[in-house]
């Protein structure tokens, strides 16, 4: 089934850097916390469901304060980032199914299959390297709980991933990193190491743009381009990512 579908068996929520985000999860953690709860928990979730196809939410939140984010963020400390929640079927009720610990899990992409979920942590020090990371989870098909299947580094601050509507890619955008990164996805679902990074270079008249800053990316329905926008020299780029190479094919200036 196609993730595009409006009744689609499971969708993908985001919440990216906002205090809502972890307080939300802060607040609905606790809810199956106790063998009483857990019992009350299941027999809701299933009235909930019952009579429809599961959907579920998946839903990604600052554990930290992100580097060099909103202010706001900087006392944030909450290690569940990402939340699953089953969605009824009447009313769109959502009901906490899962969490997971993940570190700055501020954007959140499904494969086309909706087999796996992959979270983008937006952070700069993995294993003490100034790099970020990516993680790959399976999804069970009548849970719709998440089992991590690996992690990988990318440049540092991501801020956005995407995935090729073939499933064979994962694009992402490093805002400090200044890079567009492509990582083939193996059959498994897992990530492997980014087999093309193509590096931005200039920089702009505003003081934000002292840098590249890529910050978005996103394939064409085709598949056949990826598309990249960079805030630090206010450029657009157009790649082909023939055998996970990226290709610049056109470029142009947007201020």
């Amino acid at each position: 089934m196609s993730s595009q579908t409006a009744l689609s068996r499971r969708e993908v929520f985001r919440l990216t850097g906002t205090v809502a985000g972890a307080a939300t999860l802060g607040a609905v953690a606790p809810v199956a916390g106790t063998r009483a709860a857990k019992r009350a928990f299941a027999q809701e979730t299933d009235e909930m469901m019952a009579g429809s196809e599961p959907r579920f939410a998946y839903v990604g939140a600052y554990t930290r304060g992100a580097p060099g984010g909103w202010s706001a963020l900087a006392d944030v400390n909450h290690p569940e980032g990402v939340a699953v929640f089953a969605v009824g079927a009447g009313m769109g009720d959502l009901m906490l199914v899962q969490t997971v610990p993940s570190d700055n899990p501020s954007f959140v992409a499904m494969h086309p299959s909706e087999d796996y979920l992959y979270v983008l942590n937006e952070i700069a020090d993995y294993e003490g390297q100034e790099m970020g990371s990516l993680e790959a989870y399976a999804i069970d098909d009548e849970s719709g709980q998440l089992t991590l299947i690996n992690r990988v580094a990318v440049g540092s601050i991501p801020a956005q991933l995407v995935v090729s509507p073939g499933g064979d890619y994962l694009a992402v955008a490093t805002y400090v990193g200044g890079t567009y990164e492509l990582f083939p996805i193996n059959d498994d679902g897992s990530l492997s190491e980014a087999s093309s990074v193509a590096q931005q270079e200039g920089s702009g008249p505003h003081e934000r743009q002292g840098a590249p800053h890529v910050h978005a990316v996103a394939f064409d329905p085709s598949g056949e381009y990826l598309a990249g926008a960079d805030l630090g020299t206010d450029t657009i780029k157009v790649f082909t990512y023939t055998d996970g190479n990226l290709t610049e094919v056109s470029a142009a200036m947007v201020a």
